[in-house]
This record gives structure tokens, sequence and C-alpha cells, in this order.
């Protein structure tokens, strides 16, 4: 990138710079460098620290090679490493080079991603959590919702429009058309959007891997089956489905081809499968995708329609916002690539740390989802501030870090290394 400066090709695929000083021993690549002096975790996230033994290295799992990849960023603290973030320039998608193996993965979702304890009273302090435990509460709010507001859940909100003239009517009512009956929910949760489809009158099936959640939804009267990410068997015998449909669960599954390999099975030919995922660059900052394992891929709309080709899928459909929407149809002939270019923008996601690497001084960096605010001190003018996204979520308590930003050679580029204290690298865990 400079005169004089010279860029090599590492065995992990990584490019690397000439770098000296004091700092050589700790990453010999790093562009920008965040050292963490603290860290306040709003919310159900807690830190942990991971076994060498848990985390494996990994390829693109779109195009299986690493040959395209660089680094986007790594967490470290003293000697040990954690989590290492790659981006695939071919496919445009971010995974994690070095991270959480399956195993780990299929534990977590199991047992502590939902394990009830978000209907328990010392959870749920607030007053929202209190309403739902109050019996009919949640009734009645669903009905005023439908027929005084007469609104529904944003899922479906952004659902139905990608499904017209799949399930859809006159563009004002969405009904029932005639060979679409049965559909499948991957990851159905709380059941809310499942529950919309069986309003709709389709014939409405979930799935979860969390034991508590599927308890929930029986509970509500839902068809709903504890069921592995990586196999559709506990519902073979409901299929095959005319429609199957994941609302932010991809980027939750580690092996994604093996997913729609498995969802494939319990689809019918010609049937459809729609997939939301928070978009790469628009849909979650950088510093959280850094440190939470959660969210092991990032995708754009190209590599999510690669992967969908891949598996046997024609891209429909699809749509950009601060999430990847996409209607795919599975088709018995190879599909014709369709797949865009272009569609991730990774300096949105460096942008914050740029300033404050301008600024030089210790700052604060808060953020809720994808909404970010860079500042030296509460009151005073913020360094960086997303303003299309000011006055949307719950930004009132933030999670933050307190960090000082520098870059060796000036280059204000990826990698992007964070720097803890402690004996061991962190990883910030949702547990619901």
């Amino acid at each position: 990138r400079k005169s004089g400066q010279v860029w090599v090709r590492t065995p992990k695929g990584v490019t690397q710079g000439v770098f000296r000083g004091k700092r050589a021993g700790l990453c010999q690549d790093v562009w920008i460098r965040v050292d963490v002096s603290e860290v306040r975790l709003r919310g159900t996230f807690k830190t942990v620290c991971l076994e060498p033994a848990d985390l494996r290295s990994s390829l693109c799992p779109i195009c299986g090679s690493a040959g395209n990849s660089r680094v986007l960023t790594k967490v470290q603290a003293g000697e040990t490493s954690a989590l290492e973030s790659h981006f695939c320039n071919a496919c445009e998608h971010r995974y994690f080079g070095r991270g959480p193996t399956a195993e780990w993965f299929q534990k977590y979702y199991a047992n502590e991603w939902d394990t009830g304890a978000a209907d328990s009273p010392a959870s749920g302090s607030s007053l929202r959590k209190a309403a739902k435990r109050i019996p009919l509460a949640a009734a009645t709010r669903r009905f005023i919702k439908r027929r005084l507001l007469g609104t529904m859940d944003y899922r479906v909100m952004q659902l139905l429009p990608m499904l017209f003239g799949v399930i859809g009517g006159d563009g004002a009512h969405y009904i029932n058309q005639p060979g679409m009956k049965r559909v499948l929910e991957v990851g159905c949760g709380a059941g809310a959007v499942l529950h919309e489809m069986g309003r709709m009158g389709l014939e409405a099936v979930g799935t979860e891997a969390s034991p508590a959640r599927v308890e929930r939804c029986r509970n509500q009267g839902l068809d709903v089956y504890e069921c592995p990410v990586d196999s559709m068997r506990p519902v073979e015998s409901k299929g095959p489905f005319d429609l199957v449909y994941s609302i932010h669960v991809l980027e939750h599954i580690s092996d994604a081809m093996a997913h729609f390999k498995a969802i494939s099975t319990v689809l019918r030919d010609g049937g459809y499968v729609y997939v939301q995922v928070p978009h790469v660059s628009f849909g979650e900052v950088l510093v959280l995708q850094a440190h939470y394992p959660g969210h092991c891929h990032g995708f754009s709309a190209r590599s999510l329609s690669l992967l969908l080709e891949n598996c046997g899928f024609s891209v429909v459909r699809w749509q950009v916002d601060d999430n990847v929407q996409i209607l795919a149809r599975k088709t018995g002939a190879p599909p014709i690539s369709q797949a865009p270019k272009n569609t991730a923008c990774l300096e949105r996601l460096i942008e914050p740390l740029a300033r404050a690497v301008r600024d030089g001084r210790e700052v604060s960096y808060l953020w809720h989802r994808c909404h970010a605010r860079v500042e030296h001190n509460p009151g005073e003018p913020p360094l960086y501030l997303d303003p299309e996204n000011l006055n949307r979520g719950s930004t009132t308590n933030p999670s933050s870090v307190r960090i000082s930003c520098s870059s060796p050679d000036g280059d204000l580029n990826f990698p992007v290394v964070f720097v803890h204290k402690g004996p061991g690298a962190p990883m910030w865990l949702k547990v619901n």
C-alpha cells in the first residue's frame, strides 16, 4: 500500500507487512491496534475464555478456500489469542478463521443459549419481562397490536412482502394459495412468527435446538420439535414442506452448507426457502463481531446467494438493509448464478476505530446492535455517531468498551487487533 513496503502471502492466507518495534512480538500484521482497558456488557452477555481444545481453524464456508481471505480482527490477551475473524474477498463473506468447534456450538445452544432463565423473576427486572409473567398479558398485548394498532410482529411484516406471489393475495391481504400448505420454521424461538403462519391457515411446524423454547412453544399449542442444527430428522415425517424459512438463525450455524442440505431433504421439488440474516457491514458493529462467536457468519447478498446456489437453490429475489433477505427455489437443474457483486462495505465497520486512531486519545466505544457511538466523555460531542440509526433501537443503556487505538504504520485498514488485559483472551456470550 505504501512505497517501500513489502506485502507477502502467508500459509494462513493473511497479507502481512514488515513491522518493527516493541510490539512486533504481539502481532506482525497489525494495522490497527485497540488496547481495551474496560468492558461493560449490558443485557444477557457475559465474558468467558475457551480452552484451546474448543477452538479450531476454518476455511471460507462458501468456497472452501483460504486463498482469497484476509484477517479482519483478532482478540488477544498476553500470550494467548481467541477468535480470529476472516473475510473472503471472492465470496464477500465474514467467518471465523479461528473459532469454536461445532461440538461447542451444539452444546452451547442446547444448554446455555436458553435454559428458561428468561422467564424467571431473577432475570426479568424490566417491566416488559414482569408483564409477560402475568396471566393473559401476552394475549392482551397481541390483541391490542392486531386489533387496535393494526400491526403484527415485525418479522412477519418483513417476511410477507418477500413471499408475495408465493404466499400472497391481492397485495393487501396475505391468504393461503393453492399448493402452499405446509411450512417449516427453522429456529422458531418463542413461536411468534409460527403463530402468525398458523393464523393464516397454513400447516405450520417449527424446530428449535433449545428444549426450554420447545416446551414454551408447545404450551402455546404450536407444533414444535427439538432438532439439532445439522439434521431435520425429527420433522421428516411432517414433510415434504412447501416453504422452509428462518429468521436470524443461519448466522448462528457453523456448518451452513450442511444445514441447507438438511433443509433440502424435507423441502419438495419446486419448494421455496426464505432466509434473513444480519448484513456483514450494516447488521452489527465490528467490536461485537470480533468478540461474539454466536454470529459465526457475516453474510452479504453475494455470499448468501452463492451458498444457496451451491446447495441447489435458485435465487428468486433479494433485499438488503440492515439485514440480507433472500427468497430462493429448489430446482432440479444446476442454477444459473445470479449472485450480485460488491455487496459488502467494510469501510463502514472500521470507520469508528479510524476516527479514534486519528484522535489519539482514550475513548469510549458504545454500541447497541448496529448502532455505534465513539466519544471521550458523556455529554461531549462524539467523534463518531451513526446518524442513520440515531433514533432507532434501545440506545439508553448500551454496551461499551474503553479503548486506546493506534496504527503502527499509519494505515487505517484491517486487520484490527483487540488487546485485553488479563491472562486469557475473552469472548462474549449471550445467555437468555
